[in-house]
């Protein structure tokens, strides 16, 4: 026997209805914030570098390494930049005369290569011999959204032929912005 299977206007009507989806639907535009920190671009550098350089009496030259210096940009921005900046004293020994002082103009500072944080779009800059008879730049960055790089910077230090024995000390200063 067979069975026959009729379909009139109003079931059709209503399978096209189930297989077309609702009758009647509604969109909502929406946003979320997503906010950079302003006010947190950071600079962190070693609290003291003592012995960075040893030479004797009658070297043209002492050279070392500063530490670990890192800059910290949580801003968020599109194009995010920023100019890392380095100045430094006079480095002394005994009384300060000449003899017993390195200029800030004998020094020179070389920043070395940067590493960012893994996934990070952008490139630093590094400066190379930069005198630090008043301040210069450390090193640029150019990239989009927040970034941290480190790098670690060394100074040479130019010295007299009468430069006297002594332990010499100043202070180097970075900053950002």
């Amino acid at each position: 026997m067979r069975k026959t299977l009729t379909i009139t206007a109003a079931t059709a009507a209503g399978l096209i209805g189930l297989l077309a989806g609702p009758a009647s639907a509604g969109t909502t535009t929406t946003t979320f914030t997503l906010s950079g920190n302003a006010s947190g671009l950071a600079v962190s550098v070693p609290s003291s570098a003592s012995n960075i350089a040893t030479a004797s009496t009658g070297a043209t030259s002492a050279s070392g390494s500063l530490g670990s210096v890192t800059v910290t940009d949580p801003r968020g921005s599109l194009v995010a930049t920023w100019t890392a900046t380095v100045a430094s004293t006079d480095f002394t020994t005994g009384t300060s005369t000449a003899n017993e002082t390195v200029a800030k103009s004998a020094i020179t500072y070389s920043s070395g290569v940067g590493t960012a944080a893994a996934g990070q779009v952008g490139a630093m800059v590094p400066s190379v011999n930069a005198s630090l008879a008043s301040s210069a730049t450390a090193a640029t960055w150019a990239g989009v959204g927040n970034n941290t790089v480190s790098w670690t910077p060394s100074l040479t230090f130019t010295l007299l032929a009468s430069q006297v024995a002594g332990t010499y000390s100043g202070t180097i200063t970075h900053s950002v912005a």
